[in-house]
């Protein structure tokens, strides 16, 4: 099983947990069950903790499942990245995750454009 990061802004996880838009919650305030539920990811995915990052305004999510490839000591954790629908009546659905890892984003050169 791999692990892999999820970075989500105040904002988007204030949508995802249904919270009052800009009551300034920390993501201490919420516990991981209620997070895990939230990201409305696919079994197998286990939420491992979750940290805010100032520099960059977001919180990061640490995420294990099987479908998260392994990366060698000492490389860039893959970035997963749950796509979501928002319905008019404001109900979210889980589209589909994507991973990206280091080579995924290494591999890409823009002579490779059409």
């Amino acid at each position: 099983m791999g692990v892999g990061i999820i970075s989500i802004t105040p904002e988007a996880f204030e949508v995802l947990l249904h919270l009052p838009k800009g009551e300034g919650y920390r993501l201490y305030d919420v516990p991981i069950d209620t997070i895990q539920s939230a990201l409305l990811l696919p079994e197998g995915y286990e939420i491992l903790g979750a940290v805010p990052d100032y520099a960059f305004r977001v919180y990061l999510i640490g995420i294990r499942s099987g479908a998260i490839p392994d990366v060698p000591p000492g490389a860039r954790q893959p970035e997963v990245k749950p796509v979501y629908s928002r319905e008019a009546d404001g109900r979210v659905h889980l589209l589909h995750v994507e991973i990206s890892t280091e080579h995924d984003i290494l591999k890409w050169h823009p002579t490779d454009l059409p």
